[in-house]
């Protein structure tokens, strides 16, 4: 049986494939005994977090290129995260987030990026921390492209 955990204030779910009878605040009870939940790794591994906009037409069905990626943050640290660039078909394309001043941070994907459709996101590396406040997306559309 999987256990689902909820965090409520981080807003993120963790499956464990451990089989628990109670689960109460920072606490789990199962055939091995009390358990204690919480720390910064699940299961010593680093924790894997994701933030992604749905693929979509971006305001128009024109064949669009991405010139550049703003990431609002308020904590101002963005070591450790990676912009992410999406394409229809799944494949993720990642880039290093650059520090600039106020908060913001930028990442400039690669020139051949050319779809109608794509879907951006913001991921951490070995488990760092991030909060997000926006995601802009700087495109350039094609002028006769759709297809």
């Amino acid at each position: 049986m999987t256990t689902i955990a909820f965090n409520l204030q981080a807003h993120a779910a963790t499956e464990y494939d451990w089989q628990f009878t109670s689960l109460s605040g920072r606490y789990a009870t199962g055939a091995e005994g009390l358990l204690a939940l919480g720390g910064d790794t699940d299961t010593d591994r680093p924790i894997a977090a994701l933030a992604t906009t749905p693929v979509s037409q971006h305001k128009s069905s024109l064949v669009k290129g991405v010139a550049m990626v703003y990431v609002s943050t308020p904590s101002a640290q963005v070591q450790g995260l990676e912009v992410l660039v999406e394409l229809p078909t799944g494949q993720r394309y990642a880039y290093a987030l650059q520090q600039q001043a106020r908060g913001v941070a930028r990442a400039q994907p690669g020139r051949g990026i050319r779809e109608s459709y794509l879907g951006f996101g913001v991921r951490n590396v070995a488990g760092a921390d991030f909060e997000i406040e926006r995601i802009e997306v700087q495109t350039h559309a094609s002028a006769t492209r759709r297809v």
